[in-house]
Formats: C-alpha cells, structure tokens, sequence
C-alpha cells in the first residue's frame, strides 16, 4: 500500500478519533447537572437533577429548589450484569424531562465492592431501601413522590421492592416481572413495558403479572385501576427494539416520563440539551475499527517477521476439532453456574468452558495425526519476546475501546475486578493459542477469516448451551456483546499477524481482551 496513503489515513484517524473521544468526555461531564455519590458508604450511585447550571456550585449543581417546588426523583435499578452507565441514557432523558434521578450500582455490579447474591432478593432490597433512605435527606428531590423502574433483573427487584416497601408511589417494570407473587401482594401504579423482540418468557411473565394485578385482562395500550388511588396497572410495548437497545429508545423515556407525570401530578416539562452521547459514540466506534487495524499493524511491526507464512493445513477439520473440544465438557458445566468457581457469575462459565476446551485441543495437538494435519509453525521469536508488542496492542486495544463505555457499561475494572480478570486470561489463553495454531495460517485475510469463524463457532456453542439449559442464560445476552467485540478484536490481530507472522501474538492479545470484557460484564462473587 502507499505509503503516503497509509500515513494520511493514520493521521486522520487519530486526528479524528482523538476529537470524538474528547467530545465524548465534554458530553459526559457536562449535560442535565449530575454528580456521583455514595450512598450509605457502600452504594455507588449518580444523582441528577433538571435544569441548567445558573451559578457556580458543588460539582456543577444548581442551587436546590425550595421545598414544596422539588421534583418526583426516579429510581433506575439495571438488570444482571449492566450498571449504572447502562442507564444513562435513559436517566439524562428523565431528568431533562423535569424529574431528578437516581442510578446505582447493585452489589457485584459496576463499582460495587460487594458481592452479587446469585438467589433472593435481600440483597437488592437492601441497596433500593439504603438509596431511598439516602432521597430522603437530598434537598434537590420531593422524597415523598418515589417512582422506582427497573430494567430485567432490576425490574424484578423494583417489584419486588415495591410490593414490601409503601414508599414509592408508582413502578416502572421494563423487560421484566416476578417470578412468584404471593396472594394479595401488589405495587402501586405499575406499568409494564416489553421490548418487540423480548424473548416469550419475559412478555408471558409481564402480560401474567399484569393480569394478576388489574383482576381483568389487559391489552397493550390500556390503563386498568385509578392512577390516584395507587391501582393502576398498564401495558406498553417499545416497537422496534429488543431486550438491551429498548433502554436507548426514546419511546421507552417517553413511556416512563408519561407514567411519572400522571402518576405524581408533576408534568413533564423540557429543559436541558439532548444527550449527544449515543451519536458520538457510534461515529467513534466506526473511527475505533480503523484505530484498532492501525495498532495491530504497530504491534505487528514490532514482531516483525520475514518468514513466509505457515501451510494452511486443513482447516475444515480444524473447525471440526474446536467445535468437538467446545461441545465435549457442557455436560460437566450442567450442573449450574460454573462460573462461581472463578469468582464471574455467568462470565466465568464461559471462561472455564473455554479453559477445558483449550486444554483438550492442546491435548489433541500432540497426537500424530493432528500433527500432520497442521505443521508445526516455526517460531519467530520466544514467547518472551511476544509479550512486549501483545502487551502493547492489549493496551491499545483498551485505551480505544474505553470510551464506549459512557453509553453502554463502565468498562474500567475495579482492583477486585483486575485480580479476576488476569485468572480468567491465564485460563482461556491456551484456547486461543489452539485454535490460532490450528487456524491462523496462510496468507492474512484467509488466516484471519478461518479464526474469526472459530470465534462464531465458539458463540454458537454457548447459545446453544443457553437453550438446552447447560449454560447460565445470561450467556444468550452475553453473546450480544462478545459478538462485536470479538470482531473488534479480529482487527487487531489482523495487524498482528500480518507484519508479525505468529500467531501467538494474536492469541495473547484476545486472550486478554476477552478476560478484560468478562472481568467487567460479569457480577463478581467472591
């Protein structure tokens, strides 16, 4: 390729990602005044509150209204493995509708140094009841107008919070019910929001609850009971989304601020800017692809090698061995949630699943036939020498994709988190240097295409292990998120093995990264 060509995309890559990432951080600072807290010194959380920023204050916050003039605050509680960054989309549309707003942490999740109670509902009664407390001492919220709203597990924990606790006036369940309600137990003023492409389970369980509460049939669309006697019970649908893009919908806020205003008496009214994020983040995303090529082609470069590239081998039977080694242990992993042994409920699962798996095909590799199927690559280099440009390229890797995380999830783990996610690359590592020994052979675009399909066969596995109930479920929304990431991750080692011609470095690279992705996904346990 032309060099001049290659240095003007390079610079205008950087130039251009540099400036997306800074907008993002002035964006994340800045719109509806917010700040974080701590809540009972043990609950991460962010208040904000409408309005603009008239005059200098404590961390951008206006001064607080007078009593009688505070607005109803909204309580957003997020699902299994999300955190509050997940909800700020929905939070910043909230507040800039007129409503303060609250969004937290559960324990295990996000900066929560607690550890995730994998059954029972103690333990989010607990985080929503400290949080609640904590309102009532906000000179900025109307403490006696508490809507609480949820998001899949969190919309559980909100109804089942609601059900016990008098304080909140109305609940939001999106994407989520209770899986057992008692005989005359009910929430005030609820309102059920599903997503069109929410799975059957989730739409019976809010279409069923629903049901139970208004004592008559309900439709999509209909109000049953009376707003103001706390008997109303409601039905919407978010077209057009499924279990995760519905909280970036603004049909979903518009549900949500519509329900909070007919419910407290409170309209809604407009004030603060639009949130920009979500549209920054998705140009930078295009602008981190081309940045991720650009930084396996530098950690390539320091691996360079001038060995012609390894025989192709036989890559059919290559895929055949990695889905054999990746289908062989799910009836050992059946037996619940393996994941608890790494300390990564769900996440964890995966990791194991691929540590077993790695382990087999390292077997597997030794026996002569599988040794003349796929030549022995001759090293370029020790892998002691590897691990300076892969250590590079993980950080590179990093550094571009942490932005992301203003709109999706917070993606900087806490030291709790660091320790989990150095055990689980230890234990997929050899997976990956299997499958790229097997795989990542050839000419580059050939050799990326084979292990990028591994990749697939690997996400393939997990969600049939989701359907036969051999995996934790969670994994089926995992596969959301490692489905991208993964051919983020193949762009890097694209780079990598192209100039450094071993597929070691790739391996190292993705082995991190994934890790790295569990490491913050995952509620931790221990």
């Amino acid at each position: 390729m032309n060099r001049a060509l290659v240095a003007l995309v390079t610079f205008v890559s950087v130039a251009v990602g540099g400036w997306l990432a800074l907008a993002l951080g002035a964006e994340e600072r800045g719109g509806v005044p917010h700040r974080p807290v701590l809540v009972d010194g043990r609950v991460p959380a962010t208040l904000y509150v409408p309005g603009a920023v008239t005059a200098p204050g404590v961390l951008g916050m206006p001064d607080p209204p007078p009593p009688g003039s505070r607005p109803p605050v909204v309580v957003l509680a997020h699902g299994h493995s999300a955190d509050q960054a997940t909800m700020s989309v929905l939070a910043r549309r909230v507040a800039a509708a007129g409503y303060a707003v609250v969004t937290f942490d559960f324990r295990g999740h996000g900066l929560s140094t607690e550890r995730h109670q994998s059954a029972g509902f103690e333990g989010m009664r607990s985080d929503l009841d400290a949080v609640l407390t904590w309102l009532g001492t906000v000179p900025y919220v109307d403490p006696a107008k508490v809507v609480v709203v949820g998001h899949s597990m969190g919309a559980a924990g909100v109804l089942d919070f609601a059900v016990r606790d008098r304080r909140p006036v109305a609940t939001v369940a999106m994407g989520g019910a209770m899986g057992g309600v008692e005989a005359g137990a009910r929430a005030r003023n609820v309102l059920f929001v599903v997503a069109e492409g929410d799975a059957g389970v989730v739409r019976e369980g809010a279409e069923r609850t629903a049901r139970l509460w208004s004592g008559a049939p309900l439709s999509y669309g209909q109000v049953h009971g009376d707003q103001a006697q706390g008997t109303a019970v409601a039905l919407r649908e978010v077209a057009g989304t499924n279990h995760l893009t519905m909280l970036f919908s603004g049909l979903t806020a518009g549900y949500v601020v519509d329900w909070v205003a007919k419910v407290t008496g409170h309209p809604a009214t407009a004030s603060g800017a639009a949130d920009r994020r979500p549209s920054l983040t998705m140009l930078y995303l295009l602008c981190a692809a081309v940045l991720l090529t650009l930084v396996g082609f530098v950690g390539g470069a320091l691996a360079r090698s001038s060995r012609p590239p390894a025989e192709t081998g036989r890559p059919s039977l290559g895929l055949l061995l990695v889905g054999g080694a990746l289908l062989l242990p799910l009836p050992w992993l059946a037996w619940g949630d393996a994941g608890h042994l790494l300390g990564l409920e769900a996440g964890g699962a995966l990791a194991l699943l691929l540590g077993i798996a790695g382990t087999i095909l390292l077997a597997v590799g030794r026996l002569t036939p599988v040794r003349r199927w796929f030549p022995a690559q001759e090293a370029s280099s020790s892998l002691r020498h590897m691990l300076a440009p892969a250590a590079l390229v993980l950080v590179g890797v990093i550094v571009l994709l942490t932005p992301l995380g203003a709109v999706t999830h917070g993606l900087v783990p806490t030291p709790e988190r660091v320790l989990l996610w150095v055990l689980a690359a230890a234990l997929m590592l050899p997976f990956f240097l299997a499958v790229d020994r097997m795989l990542r052979r050839g000419r580059p675009p050939a050799a990326s295409a084979r292990s990028l399909a591994a990749r697939l066969l690997v996400l393939a596995v997990v969600l049939m292990g989701v359907i036969t109930g051999v995996l934790p479920g969670m994994l089926g929304l995992y596969v959301m998120v490692l489905g991208p990431i993964l051919l983020l991750l193949e762009l890097a080692a694209y780079g990598l093995y192209a100039l450094g011609r071993d597929h070691r470095l790739a391996a190292l690279v993705q082995a991190g990264a994934v890790a790295w992705v569990l490491s913050w996904l995952s509620p931790i346990m221990w």
